[in-house]
């Protein structure tokens, strides 16, 4: 499990409280965090790293988190080489030209699910937490 399936798993008394629900419930709450975690991340990598507007713009916010006293043309050239690291990387988290149509289809598919979603209930569980 990722760090953060643990932090889950250690929160999950305090949400439901006496309402323990069953260990379906609770597995399907640590699926859809790894799923997040794990598989959604590459959609932001993807969508990120791999169109040219959105790097210039990624690579430009990123640079003036990270060096915000940087201005101009050493700005210009610490987000050039964060963008090309970054690019660099894609395929060590699973983002090639070849699975990218893969990565976004999934990831609007999940936001249109969302959205049917959370139009009609409160949490993802139906207020079960």
């Amino acid at each position: 499990m990722v760090w953060a399936t643990g932090l889950l798993w250690k929160a999950w008394p305090l949400w439901i409280g006496s309402r323990r629900s069953t260990a379906c419930r609770a597995f399907l709450a640590s699926l859809i965090e790894d799923f997040a975690d794990e598989w959604l991340t590459k959609a932001m990598f993807s969508y990120r790293w791999a169109y040219d507007a959105d790097i210039q713009y990624a690579s430009l916010w990123i640079a003036d988190d990270f060096f915000p006293a940087q201005k101009g043309a050493a700005r210009a050239a610490a987000a050039k080489r964060f963008a090309k690291r970054q690019i660099e990387r894609m395929p060590l988290v699973g983002c090639t030209p070849q699975n990218a149509p893969i990565i976004e289809a999934t990831y609007t598919r999940t936001l249109d699910l969302l959205e049917t979603h959370v139009g009609l209930h409160d949490h993802l569980q139906s207020g079960a937490m």
